[in-house]
């Protein structure tokens, strides 16, 4: 039996001597190489790499065999075994060759997965990198959006702002312009208050019948004064203003100026008629009979014009102004207020007053006759013949005083919704329009 050399583990494996000493020595030693954990895995790579169905040291040494005998190395036969000849040496170094060679492959290929590792590592970093960096930009993106969005959206609202401060500035102008064109209209009529007791009746003869100031307008007759009319209902003419300012054609009924007639007066001086119907400043009231003639024949507007010792003027208007016969006590309906003066007449300056500011529907009252809501006769309290309700928030036919007044009742030229019930106007002129009324151009 071929003795087995144990060797000091200082020492190599194989040596020159062994290999001296011939393949009886060289052999085992061979064998015990291949035994170590270094060969066998050396084996199991170059097995796994070149020969996969290779499964054990038989084979191997087979293998080895092949190898050097590819090599050109002699072979010999060991225990059965054709192995490397000269020497073992050959075989070793093959094998170590070999090893190195499957070492270095595996080195290598463990070097490329490490680096697949970390080029997979790294391009998951960039990846995520990527991907916050994506974010990142999104939310600046949004936020500035955002941003962007809530500054246009200010400068909207201030442009807003702007436009509304400028609307409110021209509406404001606007009503500006339109007291200056109110005034200047006015400026006509009152123009005749100046002139004293000039006269201006002006006679248009027999030629024709007008049935009120309207139609005389229209014929032709643009200057203001007294000209006679008659309603198509009346069977007599009368005298009346027609002021032919502010679009023309309108009937004067009522005008307070100066205060140099007498407004308390009884039943029968308010169904007739009274005053001064010649002077440019007359105060007269035209009659309750032909006030009813008048609004019976078409649909007519009202308007109050109205001034203060300050010189400011405001206007009332109603339409569908009606007054009917006696029978009825010559009662009052009007409809929709508009103008500058505000709503005196139907108490609309407040729901909760009307129940005693609202003279629309009221009958006509005088000191001799008490047609009111009042316990008391308001025409005696407030010096004057009205349409009183309990009594009034306005007083157009009071008594004359110069602005702010005190007295034991509101009996002055009262209009509650412009200067209240203790200021007497200056002037006032109540005058009456068909709302059919179209001028006549030519």
């Amino acid at each position: 039996m071929t003795e087995v050399m144990q060797w000091p583990r200082h020492k190599p494996f194989l040596s020159a001597t062994h290999v001296n000493k011939g393949p009886s020595t060289a052999i085992p030693s061979l064998h015990r190489v291949l035994h170590t954990p270094s060969m066998r895995t050396a084996m199991n790579c170059i097995r796994n790499r070149y020969f996969p169905v290779t499964t054990n040291r038989s084979t191997a040494l087979h293998t080895l065999g092949h190898l050097t005998s590819v090599s050109g190395i002699q072979t010999t036969t060991y225990q059965g075994f054709s192995q490397p000849a000269p020497a073992a040496l050959m075989v070793t170094v093959c094998v170590a060759q070999l090893y190195s060679t499957a070492n270095r492959t595996w080195k290598n290929r463990h070097k490329k997965r490490v680096y697949r590792k970390k080029q997979q590592q790294s391009q998951a970093v960039r990846f995520v990198t990527m991907e916050n960096s994506c974010f990142s930009y999104s939310v600046i993106f949004i936020i500035t959006l955002l941003v962007l969005t809530t500054m246009a959206l200010e400068e909207c609202l201030l442009e807003q702002l702007r436009l509304k401060a400028q609307v409110r500035h021209l509406e404001h102008q606007t009503k500006l312009q339109q007291i200056k064109i109110e005034n200047l209209l006015q400026e006509k009529e009152l123009q005749f208050m100046d002139r004293g007791d000039e006269m201006v009746v002006i006679n248009l003869g027999e030629k024709r019948t007008y049935a009120d100031c309207g139609e005389i307008y229209n014929d032709g007759n643009k200057r203001s004064g007294f000209y006679k009319i008659q309603p198509r209902m009346s069977n007599t003419s009368f005298s009346v203003f027609c002021d032919m300012s502010e679009g023309g054609g309108w009937t004067v009924v009522q005008r307070r100026s100066d205060g140099s007639q007498d407004f308390y007066r009884n039943w029968t001086d308010y169904k007739q008629g009274f005053g001064d119907f010649t002077t440019a400043m007359g105060e007269y009231w035209l009659g309750n009979d032909k006030l009813h003639y008048l609004t019976l024949q078409d649909d007519y507007t009202l308007r109050i014009d109205l001034l203060d010792f300050e010189g400011q003027r405001r206007y009332a208007d109603y339409k569908s102004f009606r007054v009917n016969d006696e029978e009825s006590a010559y009662q009052i309906s009007c409809g929709d207020y508009s103008g500058t003066a505000g709503d005196s007449l139907t108490g609309g300056f407040n729901p909760e007053v009307q129940w005693w500011a609202n003279h629309n529907g009221m009958k006509f009252s005088t000191w001799d006759r008490d047609n009111d809501n009042y316990e008391e006769n308001c025409a005696v309290d407030d010096k004057g013949g009205w349409w009183y309700n309990r009594c009034h928030s306005t007083n157009l036919n009071g008594l004359y005083y110069k602005g702010p007044y005190t007295s034991n009742t509101d009996d002055g030229i009262v209009w509650y919704t412009w200067h209240g019930w203790w200021y007497s106007m200056k002037y006032v002129a109540m005058k009456i329009r068909s709302a059919n009324f179209e001028p006549n151009l030519v």
